[in-house]
């Protein structure tokens, strides 16, 4: 099974998909602009539906983006967006290149090798003292979104998920090359939409932060590359 495809089937056929993953945008683009005044410029990897590139392009930041799907970079190409088609085990940009470095909902997606790599990637392309800003589903039961092909029989996430991360999980994966500044758990809901909207979504992320599977906690961090020279 190559998560990749399942990954390129929603960014092409079923935008909608990612219409959920705004309120989480929102908040990483505000832990962006309370860090880094002015220009920063900003790595994302894994754009999606390009929602946070675009408002990231709109703030006057100097964006760029990477993703393996040829098509999703393509639309913000078009946008007048800095677009790379890459994957994160190789990314293109220069050693000390960057000030901040996004991934969300990213590193689930990978395989041992893709994140070691990965994670190495991301710390060459920072500056010293630049930040890895990200999310990953907390500790995913992955067998409960388990599918399998009525045609082919092979069991496959349907959202392309290799692995589940807790807290402890993600600071030994940030360890050997970043100081973490803040991590934690949460709900990321749109308390927009009404008094019993604002409740339910209050409720959601008490729950959440408690760890609670019910409310489909989300593990987010802000860590902040070790000073010294980049890793190779």
């Amino acid at each position: 099974m190559d998560p990749q495809r399942i990954w390129e089937h929603f960014q092409r056929n079923r935008l909608d998909a990612f219409d959920a993953s705004k309120p989480r945008l929102t908040f990483l683009l505000d832990q962006i602009s309370r860090r880094c005044p002015g220009t920063p410029h900003v790595l994302n990897i894994g754009v999606g539906d390009g929602f946070l590139d675009r408002q990231a392009k709109a703030a006057g930041w100097r964006i760029e983006s990477v993703d393996p799907d040829a098509h999703a970079i393509a639309r913000l190409v078009a946008d007048g967006i800095t677009g790379h088609v890459a994957g994160i085990e190789r990314l293109p940009q220069a050693n000390g290149s960057m000030d901040v470095v996004v991934a969300t909902e990213v590193l689930e997606h990978l395989n041992d090798e893709q994140l070691s790599a990965g994670v190495s990637e991301i710390a060459r392309v920072l500056k010293p003292g630049g930040l890895f800003i990200g999310t990953v589903p907390h500790a995913e039961n992955l067998l409960e979104q388990q599918a399998v092909c009525p045609r082919c029989n092979e069991v496959f996430h349907r959202w392309g998920h290799q692995r589940s991360l807790t807290i402890d999980d993600v600071r030994a994966l940030l360890a050997p090359g970043f100081a973490v500044e803040r991590i934690g758990r949460t709900a990321f809901v749109d308390l927009r939409r009404g008094m019993r909207g604002f409740a339910k979504g209050m409720l959601r992320i008490l729950l959440a932060k408690l760890g609670s599977p019910i409310a489909v906690p989300t593990i987010w961090w802000v860590a902040r590359k070790i000073m010294g020279p980049s890793r190779s």
